[in-house]
C-alpha cells in the first residue's frame, strides 16, 4: 500500500509540476507539512526535557497548551526562515525531523515484511526512472520531481570548496 500511496503520490506531483506549472503550491504544501512535523517533534523534545512541568502543560485559550504554544510557533518560525533564506543548517534541521518521524512512525517488526517493504520499494524507484518515459511522453516521472523542486529532500554539508559547493545525502537513504 506504501507504493500505491507513494506512486499516487509522484504522479500527482508531476502533474502539478508539468500541466499547471504549480511549484509555489508544492512548496507551500510541503512547508505546512514540515511546520507540522518539526511541532510535533519540539514537542516531544519539550515532553522529554520536562516531564512533569505542570506550567507547560496549562491550556490556553482554544484548548492549546503552552507547550503545544511554544513547539509550534517555533517550527512555523524555523520554516519560514528557511523559505525565504533557504539557509542550509535550516535544511538539515527540517530533514533530520523528517527523518525523526519517518522511523518513529514505520514500524518493523518483522524481518520478511522488511524484506518485502524494501524490496518493493526499489521495484518502485526503479520503475518510476527508467520505465515510467514509456507512459509519460519520454519523461522519467521521479527525475523531473526531484529535479523540479527545491525542497528539504536532503542534508547538505559544505566542502568549502568552488568544485563542489557541498555534499548531499538524500533523506530517503538515511531512512
Amino acid at each position: 500500500m506504501f507504493c500505491v500511496g507513494g506512486s499516487f503520490s509522484l504522479v500527482i506531483l508531476y502533474f502539478l509540476i508539468k500541466v499547471l506549472n504549480a511549484v509555489w503550491l508544492i512548496e507551500l504544501f510541503f512547508l505546512v507539512i514540515f511546520i507540522c512535523l518539526m511541532g510535533l517533534f519540539f514537542l516531544d523534545l519539550i515532553n522529554n526535557w520536562f516531564p512533569h512541568s505542570w506550567f507547560l502543560k496549562q491550556k490556553l485559550k482554544f484548548d492549546i497548551s503552552i507547550d503545544d504554544l511554544i513547539s509550534y510557533t517555533s517550527s512555523a518560525l524555523m520554516c519560514l526562515i528557511w523559505y525565504f533564506t533557504w539557509n542550509w543548517i535550516l535544511s538539515n534541521i527540517m530533514g533530520i525531523c523528517f527523518v525523526f518521524w519517518t522511523l518513529r512512525t514505520i514500524k518493523l517488526n518483522n524481518l520478511k515484511v522488511s524484506v518485502l517493504m524494501l524490496s518493493l520499494l526499489f521495484i518502485y524507484d526503479v520503475f518510476w526512472v527508467f520505465f515510467s518515459p514509456v507512459l509519460f511522453k519520454g519523461n522519467s516521472v521521479m527525475v523531473v520531481v526531484a529535479t523540479s523542486l527545491d525542497l528539504t529532500v536532503k542534508i547538505m554539508f559544505p566542502t568549502f570548496t568552488k568544485f563542489e559547493p557541498c555534499s548531499l545525502l538524500g533523506l530517503g537513504d538515511m531512512v
